[in-house]
């Protein structure tokens, strides 16, 4: 798997397009200099105060984000390694994976990633797969089979037909079911959120599980994303990086106060404690925006901001994992403008 970001690589990116639009900028200002003087000064002090603030804005969060990338986050890196080789994982760990006609490479490559990361920690686990055909039932099946560390995982695979929704629904209940009957507690289990076409990088359980031994205020954490586009579209890729990027950003400010934005359906990991709570399992189910003017409305996407909610409205902290990546596989090809339109629609 091909990293698409680096600290080097990310300096040389943005010397030729700062360079440009600093002499653009420039080049403009001098040639309306002169008009300058006609401009009412409400008008500047209107622009300026709106300036003020959106960039004031990123600039305390770029602030925050160091304060945590370098000083908080580093104590709490230390405090994780030494809990990971003193062997505090959880018990059992859950997964609940909706992969709907994924490509056949896509889905080897997710759970391959999953198994191999599995084989590396002492937890066992158990996968609950909602597909969309028995071909996916196939792949998925033949990946788990030939991998060494089936031994310890149990593949459990169920069929959605009626919306993501509804089938996650049905796999937090297996999972209730399965955490009640093994007698978990709240330190012993955590249950995974992920698409079916995430791949995990190497040591991601390391830098994540310890952390739910070492908190008992800690809800749920979300990691590092990142894109490997199958596309030829170079603006396709630079947009999923642009993305990703601000959302870095943004995303270590916000753990600063131990809180995120979204707990990402890419790959999220919760206290099973929380999940397995019928509330938890109805709001992901039906989760609905009741509108004065306009009644109400039915949520069909967006089950991680359900779920985030969640944990926002009972008060529990959540962690970003800045130097973990999940990759997201993404095997569209088509134009740029196509692609740009049509996944936000689909997003908000």
């Amino acid at each position: 798997m091909l990293k698409r970001y680096g600290r080097r690589e990310g300096i040389q990116s943005v010397i030729g397009p700062a360079v440009f639009y600093l002499a653009l900028a420039l080049t403009i200002g001098m040639s309306f200099w002169p008009y300058f003087y006609y401009v009412k000064n409400e008008t500047l002090i209107t622009i300026g105060l709106f300036a003020g603030w959106r960039y004031g804005w990123q600039l305390t969060h770029y602030v925050r984000a160091l304060i945590y990338h370098f000083i908080v986050y580093r104590r709490l890196r230390r405090k994780v390694a030494e809990a990971a080789r003193d062997g505090k994982f959880p018990e059992h760990i859950f997964f609940i994976i909706p992969s709907y006609n994924e490509e056949p490479w896509v889905s080897v490559e997710s759970f391959f990633s999953i198994m191999s990361e599995l084989n590396t920690i002492p937890s066992r686990a158990t996968l609950v797969v909602s597909t969309g055909s028995e071909q996916d039932d196939a792949v998925i099946s033949a990946t788990y089979q030939s991998h060494p560390a089936r031994h310890k995982v149990e593949l459990v695979l169920q069929r959605q037909s009626h919306g993501k929704r509804i089938a996650m629904g049905h796999a937090l209940r297996a999972v209730a079911r399965r955490y009640n009957d093994r007698g978990l507690d709240a330190g012993s289990s955590v249950t995974v959120f992920m698409d079916g076409d995430s791949y995990l990088e190497p040591g991601i359980f390391t830098k994540t599980l310890p952390l739910f031994c070492l908190d008992d205020r800690l809800g749920a954490v979300t990691t590092n994303e990142l894109a490997y586009i199958n596309t030829r579209s170079q603006w396709y890729k630079d947009w999923f990086n642009l993305k990703f990027g601000q959302r870095h950003i943004l995303f270590q400010s916000h753990s600063l106060s131990r809180k995120v934005l979204t707990l990402t359906g890419r790959f999220s990991i919760f206290r099973s404690s929380i999940v397995v709570r019928e509330d938890f399992v109805r709001m992901i189910e039906n989760d609905i925006l009741t509108h004065p003017l306009h009644g109400k409305f039915r949520f069909l996407m967006g089950d991680d901001k359900s779920s985030w909610f969640y944990l926002l409205k009972e008060r529990w902290d959540m962690l970003y994992i800045p130097d973990t990546i999940c990759y997201s596989l993404e095997s569209r090809d088509a134009r740029f403008v196509e692609l740009s339109t049509s996944l936000p629609y689909r997003w908000y």
